[in-house]
């Protein structure tokens, strides 16, 4: 047994202060006592416990070991025993290890690194986030890692635990059951068990407080990673707003320089804007000239489409309502014929009912009072025969009475049982009448019902005919109106059209008036050239190179004049003439005539013709000056008119009037013109209103169609309802022929059976 014992302890290393076993001994001094042995139901009852709680998870489990600690409390267990009992390793992980997952799981998104500086670019910083994420999902996961491996060790050592406290208390039975042995035996395997179980539970403790130094390690660790990740944080929004600032800066520096672009490819724009000018006026031209073209199609159009609407409409429309009228005259009519036969019908029968009823009570007090003749005779020919049996004379005589009554009695009783035949099939068909009665009282008031119906809904029809003929009327005055203003729109159209004609050849023969004149004091200019060919030959070399300077400004000239005609050139010379100078002044050195000609043509007509008088010289230059080859066209304009300087400031005059009156014109032709597109805007918007007008009449068309349709499924209506009112006359003129017969048929019957009688 002692050897058993020691099996025992050396096979529960590392059994718990629970499984301690039951048969335990405990010093006290010298002295030594044997605990008495537990019984084996109450082993067998723990055991079963001890199954069904390890079945159950950690919680069945602590509360299993607080069980047998409250169990083993009440034994004389050693002290030291009782201090490795008080500690419990897995509750304490249990306990410290959701917060040690908490604080790792509440760590920030990056991993331990080193911060970047703000001084980082936008790469580098992803770059280290990546490598920051990186390093935390190793962490991460090495932490799962240990935490896993923990808890199966914990889980191990409770297992471990489970089964040797399965062992102790497979052992405890054993020590039990054996009788043999000795108490001191079982005192040193006890004792060894002891010392075995301090031994365990010291090991116990140590791992408890080695995972308990690795828990706060984690959570160390964990807390300076919350940090690092917060400075990394704060580092990383610095940067981030460092970067904000750098793209702002950037994009406004993106700004100016798309700004100073688009300023350097104005001035390109602009000088190309002139004969886009040009070519937008020739459309607009072509643009009105189409929209005159097509307001008259589409006037005539609808002038068309709304003469044959009208004339369709109208010819449908007096077809549809004079058959209407017809028809529901005839159905008033017949309605009116319907009422009258029902009623008429409904009389007769009632008369005729009547006459039958008075009929009955006549032949049934007739009945009555032969029945009650009958039974007098009946009581005579009783009392005769009971006087004749009293005197006891019973002779043929009496017995030919007997017969008689019997046969009176028995023709009685049949006529009895025919009356009351008669009478019950009478009294059927009486009431088969009244239902007969009531059910076409019923019919003559659902006809009356189906003939207000009819009415209302005919009333209502008329109503709606009615409010389409108004509409109709309303229509047609708004499309005469429609048509009045178009007329008027048209007659301006043309007036502005005539207007801007006259004025366009107005202004052609003010510029042919204009070159005319100006070729004409040019060859004036000529031949005063001519006649002064005495002049020096460098004289004559400036005046011919002045004349040709002369002969290309004329075209420009011509061009500005021209230009001046397009309804785009107000925001193009602002443009220009805010750019390019608007003439030269008197007291700037002139410029060579290869450098004069081309800058002409680039001002402005509005700045440049307006301002003649600062470039002619009040006084005349002297000789040295107009033969200088660096003059202009002014200086030449001066020099040819030494002689005669009064026409040439009148022919500039006039010509600065001709431009006046040009720039004028050309204002009142774009008020015009704007006038125009406002008309044709109008006019496109009544040619809209129109066709909505004509979709409307077209409902319009498609309700009294409807409307007509359903009149017309109205009158079948009717018509079906006036043929099963025929038809239902019809029975009741059979059924009145069928009552007429049996009345026949039955007096017949009662005639021949009172006669009968009487005989």
């Amino acid at each position: 047994m002692a050897g058993r014992g020691r099996g025992a302890g050396a096979a529960s290393r590392t059994v718990s202060p629970r499984a301690s076993g039951e048969g335990e001994v405990r010093r006290s001094g010298d002295m030594a006592r044997v605990v008495p042995q537990v019984k084996t139901e109450d082993v067998r009852e723990e055991t079963t416990e001890s199954q069904k709680e390890e079945e159950v998870g950690g919680g069945g489990r602590r509360r299993c070991c607080r069980r047998h600690a409250a169990h083993l409390g009440s034994w004389p267990i050693n002290p030291a025993r009782v201090s490795v009992d008080s500690v419990a390793s897995r509750p304490s992980v249990e306990l410290t290890t959701p917060s040690a997952e908490a604080s790792h799981r509440t760590s920030a998104d990056l991993a331990n690194g080193h911060p970047p500086s703000s001084g980082k670019t936008a790469a580098e910083l992803e770059a280290d986030m990546e490598q920051m994420r990186h390093d935390y999902a190793q962490a991460e996961k090495q932490r799962q890692d240990e935490m896993h491996a923990y808890l199966e060790k914990i889980d191990a050592l409770q297992a471990k635990l489970t089964y040797l406290a399965k062992e102790t208390v497979a052992a405890a039975k054993e020590a039990n059951a054996s009788t043999g042995g000795s108490a001191a035996e079982r005192l040193a395997a006890k004792d060894e068990r002891i010392a075995l179980l301090m031994q365990e539970g010291e090991k116990l403790s140590k791992n408890e407080l080695r995972h308990m130094q690795t828990i706060k390690k984690l959570r160390a660790k964990t807390a300076e990673d919350d940090k690092a990740t917060a400075d990394m944080k704060r580092k990383l929004e610095r940067a981030e707003r460092a970067e904000v600032d750098l793209r702002q800066k950037l994009r406004r520096a993106e700004v100016a320089e798309r700004q100073a672009k688009e300023r350097s490819n104005q001035l390109a724009q602009i000088e190309k804007q002139v004969d886009e000018l040009r070519v937008d006026r020739e459309n607009a031209a072509e643009l009105i000239r189409t929209l005159t073209t097509q307001l008259k199609e589409a006037h005539e159009k609808a002038v068309r489409a709304e003469q044959q609407a009208h004339t369709k409409a109208a010819e449908v429309d007096k077809g549809k309502i004079a058959a209407l009228e017809n028809e529901l005259e005839d159905a008033q009519i017949e309605k009116k014929l319907a009422i009258d036969r029902s009623r008429s019908e409904t009389a007769k029968l009632r008369e005729e009912l009547d006459r039958q009823k008075e009929r009955f009570k006549v032949t049934e007090l007739e009945l009555k009072t032969e029945i009650s003749g009958l039974e007098s005779r009946l009581e005579a020919v009783r009392a005769r025969a009971e006087e004749a049996t009293s005197d006891g004379s019973v002779g043929e005589s009496s017995v030919k009475l007997l017969r008689q009554i019997e046969t009176l009695q028995s023709q009685y009783s049949l006529a009895k049982e025919n009356w009351e035949s008669i009478e019950g099939s009478l009294n059927a068909r009486v009431s088969q009448l009244e239902k007969e009665r009531d059910e076409a009282t019923r019919r003559e008031s659902d006809m009356r019902k189906r003939a207000r119906d009819v009415s209302t809904k005919s009333r209502t029809v008329e109503e709606d005919l009615e409010a389409a003929q108004e509409h109709i009327r309303s229509l047609t005055q708004e499309l005469r109106t429609a048509q009045d203003e178009l007329q008027s729109v048209r007659t301006k159209l043309t007036t502005a059209e005539t207007a801007l004609a006259d004025a366009k050849t107005e202004a052609e023969e003010q510029r042919n008036i204009f070159q005319a004149e100006l070729t004409q004091r040019l060859e004036e200019e000529k031949l005063k050239w001519h006649r002064s060919i005495q002049a020096p030959q460098a004289l004559r070399k400036v005046s011919t190179a002045d004349l040709s300077t002369l002969h290309s400004s004329r075209r420009p000239l011509t061009r500005v004049i021209s230009n001046d005609l397009d309804p785009h050139s107000p925001r193009s010379s602002s443009r220009r003439s805010s750019l390019l100078p608007t003439h030269h002044s008197s007291t700037t050195r002139p410029q060579p005539p290869t450098e004069a000609s081309p800058i002409l043509p680039r001002n402005d007509s509005t700045h440049s013709l307006p301002h003649p008088s600062p470039s002619i010289p009040e006084t005349e230059p002297a000789f040295g000056e107009s033969s200088s080859p660096n003059r202009t066209i002014n200086d030449l304009v001066s020099t040819s008119t030494t002689n005669a300087a009064g026409p040439s400031v009148q022919l500039v005059e006039r010509m600065s009037a001709a431009v006046r009156r040009l720039e004028s014109e050309k204002a009142s032709f774009k008020d015009e013109l704007a006038r125009l597109s406002a008309q044709r805007d109008e006019a496109r918007d009544q040619v809209v209103l129109l066709m909505r007008d004509v979709e409307a009449r077209r409902g319009a068309e498609a309700r009294v169609e409807q409307l007509t349709a359903e009149l017309k499924a109205l009158g079948e209506r009717y018509e079906a309802c006036l043929q099963v009112l025929g038809e239902r006359e019809e029975q009741v003129e059979e059924l009145r022929g069928d009552v007429g017969e049996l009345k026949r048929i039955y007096r017949e019957l009662v005639e021949r059976k009172v006669g009968a009688d009487k005989i």
